[in-house]
């Protein structure tokens, strides 16, 4: 109401401003985070306001482009060569989005047991009382067992079979789970058992398929198979399961697969220089920002290159911009600052570290401080106060720290 009270007062009476009006459009922006309430009342929400911008910039980006069709997502792009859009959607995009799915699905696959282990469905899979409730562990090896029964009723299924005789699961990993070709046979065998038990479900079957052509089956099969006592479990798989065994492992390896198929991501990744700029500038200043930390910490004394030729080119860099107007200091594009002061250009060139990857041009360009003489006439003082103390550490037959190589 304060906030309400402070709104109407700055409006004045010429513009007036309902209650309701007022707390619909505060809701609205906390909902999409561009306010916050804090400790000190109602504040701007600067990771809202980028978040928003972002979005901006992703909808406007994608708005113009052109859909070109790579498989197994849309990818927008406006490349206006026919050449290179053949090879963005059949090789180069094709084998990276795969994978990233089938990375996806594993992570949701992983999450599985944690988040249905107080399901009510599980409940009634197992037949248990309303007041009884699976344990995490108890029901991995239960779905464990499942996909162990899939993988043994595809085998049974399979010409495989009419080929060599095992007589358990077990025996069966043992044929086949040494290498990876092995694995992929044994993901062939649990998709044959899928098409059994799902034969009236076209959609979990359909959708299984695409998971197996990705290589999802293949790799979550891999990492169940690395489990300690996975053997154990299928050692006790010989037979076809009962009906009523054959009811809780569909039932159970539906709830699994209805899980991965309600799980949704979208990813958009802007490639253009725009962007890239824009990252390039973030991981500049993230680096210069680490190293100042280590420079003041002493983890660089043993480079001795910043104590001499750092200092003297921070020397010669200050002195060059004190000679500049301060007007044109802080406005003029660099590029004409090249232009004009070619000295200035060769110093902004070059590093006060040449172990790391920025140079003085990108903090001239990129630092919000990089226009200020203080700035640099600050670095040089750090630079030469940590210069001091290293050497009275040495002097006094102790070098100061452990950093020093």
């Amino acid at each position: 109401m304060d906030l309400f009270r402070e709104v109407c007062a700055r409006l004045g009476q010429a513009d007036r401003l309902s209650q309701s009006t007022f707390f619909y459009y505060l809701d609205e922006l906390e909902r999409t985070g561009i306010i916050e309430k804090t400790a000190l009342g109602w504040q701007l929400n600067r990771r809202g306001l980028l978040r928003r911008d972002r979005l901006n910039y992703l909808s406007e980006l994608v708005k113009d482009q052109k859909l070109i069709d790579s498989g197994y997502a849309d990818i927008f792009g406006n490349l206006g060569n026919p050449f290179l859009e053949a090879i963005i959607s059949r090789e180069f995009f094709s084998d990276l989005i795969q994978e990233a799915i089938c990375r996806f699905y594993l992570q949701v696959g992983f999450c599985f047991e944690a988040t249905h282990a107080e399901a009510d469905q599980l409940g009634e899979i197992f037949e248990l009382d309303k007041k009884e409730k699976l344990t995490t562990l108890q029901l991995t090896q239960a779905f464990v067992r499942s996909i162990g029964y899939a993988i043994w009723i595809g085998y049974l299924l399979s010409i495989e079979r009419a080929r060599f005789e095992v007589n358990s699961l077990r025996e069966l990993l043992e044929r086949f789970a040494k290498n990876e070709e092995g694995v992929k046979k044994l993901s062939t065998f649990f998709c044959y058992g899928l098409q059994q038990i799902f034969h009236q479900d076209p959609e979990v079957l359909a959708f299984a398929k695409v998971l197996r052509r990705i290589g999802f089956w293949r790799e979550f099969i891999k990492s169940i198979l690395s489990l300690d006592w996975v053997e154990q479990v299928y050692s006790h798989i010989k037979n076809y399961p009962s009906k009523r065994g054959m009811t809780k492992i569909s039932k159970l390896l539906r709830l699994f697969i209805e899980w991965l198929m309600k799980n949704e991501l979208t990813i958009i990744i802007p490639i253009s220089a725009e962007s890239l700029i824009s990252t390039e500038v973030r991981c500049i200043l993230f680096e210069f920002d680490g190293w100042f930390t280590a420079l003041k910490e002493g983890w660089l004394d043993h480079r001795s290159w910043i104590f001499r030729e750092g200092v003297e080119l921070l020397e010669k860099l200050i002195m060059q911009l004190k000679r500049l107007d301060p007007q044109e200091l802080k406005a003029t594009p660099l590029e004409v600052l090249k232009r004009v002061h070619p000295e200035l250009w060769e110093t902004l060139m070059e590093p006060i570290d040449p172990q790391e990857g920025w140079i003085l041009e990108d903090l001239f360009e990129y630092h919000p401080r990089g226009r200020e003489i203080r700035f640099y006439e600050e670095l040089l003082e750090e630079i030469r106060l940590r210069s001091e103390r290293k050497l009275d550490s040495q002097t006094a037959g102790n070098i100061d720290s452990p950093h020093v190589f």
